[in-house]
C-alpha cells in the first residue's frame, strides 16, 4: 500500500473537495476470503475488505474512488413564533440535509493501537470471530490497512438544530405601574439531532 494522504479531490464533472478513497465491501470473515482478494499480502480475518476496482488483483491507487460528498442537497431555517395572553413563544430550528462527513476521529477511536480511547461500544460491535459482524473490523494493535481512508469513515452529516427555544410571559401593566416589564427564559442550541 501506498502511504496516501490525499483524502479529498476536485475534477470537472464531480463536487469540488469530494471525499476520495478506497470503497469497502464488508469484513473478511475467514482466510479463505483473505486468499481470494487483492488485500491477500496485507489482510487477516477481520480487517476491513476493500473494492478491487480496476479488476487488477491489486488494491492500490488506481482503486480509490469518490466515498463521499461534503456539500448538502438543501440547508433551512424554520422559525416559530406565538403569543397568547401575555406570554410568547419563539424557536429558531437551523439544518443540513444530504452531506457528508470524513469522521477522522473515528478512525483514532478505532485505530485498536492504544494511543486514544475507543468510541462507546467498539468492544462490544468489534469483530471477534467469523460470522460476528460485516461492518466493523477486528481490534488489534496491527491494524494493517483498516485505517486507509475509506467509505468506512464516511457519515451521515444531515442535521437537524434548535438555535434558539424562548418562552417569555409580559406582565399586566397595572401590576407594574405602567411600565413593561417581561419574564423570560432562552436557550440556545438546546439539542441537535441528527
Amino acid at each position: 500500500f501506498d502511504n496516501v494522504t490525499v483524502l479529498t479531490k476536485t475534477e470537472v464533472g464531480q463536487p469540488v473537495g469530494y471525499f476520495y478513497g478506497y470503497a469497502t465491501n464488508g469484513i473478511f470473515q475467514n482466510e479463505e476470503q483473505v486468499e481470494g482478494s487483492a488485500q491477500r499480502e496485507s489482510a487477516k480475518p477481520g480487517d476491513i475488505r476493500f473494492k478491487d476496482l480496476n479488476s487488477d488483483d491489486v488494491l492500490d491507487e488506481q482503486d480509490r474512488t469518490k466515498i463521499g460528498d461534503p456539500w448538502p442537497d438543501f440547508v433551512y431555517g424554520l422559525s416559530l413564533g406565538a403569543t397568547w395572553k401575555g406570554f410568547d413563544f419563539n424557536v429558531f430550528f437551523q439544518g443540513s440535509q444530504g452531506n457528508d462527513v470524513l469522521n477522522m476521529t473515528l478512525r483514532d477511536f478505532e485505530s485498536g493501537t492504544g494511543t486514544m480511547n475507543a468510541r462507546e461500544g467498539f468492544l462490544n460491535r468489534a469483530w471477534n470471530g467469523e460470522g460476528s459482524t460485516d461492518k466493523y473490523h477486528r481490534i488489534s494493535a496491527e491494524q494493517g490497512q483498516n485505517s486507509e481512508i475509506s467509505d468506512y469513515f464516511v457519515e451521515d452529516g444531515s442535521y437537524l438544530r434548535c438555535k434558539l427555544l424562548q418562552i417569555g410571559y409580559t406582565l399586566p401593566k397595572q401590576w407594574v405601574r405602567g411600565a413593561n416589564l417581561r419574564i423570560s427564559f432562552s436557550a440556545q442550541n438546546p439539542f441537535t439531532i441528527t
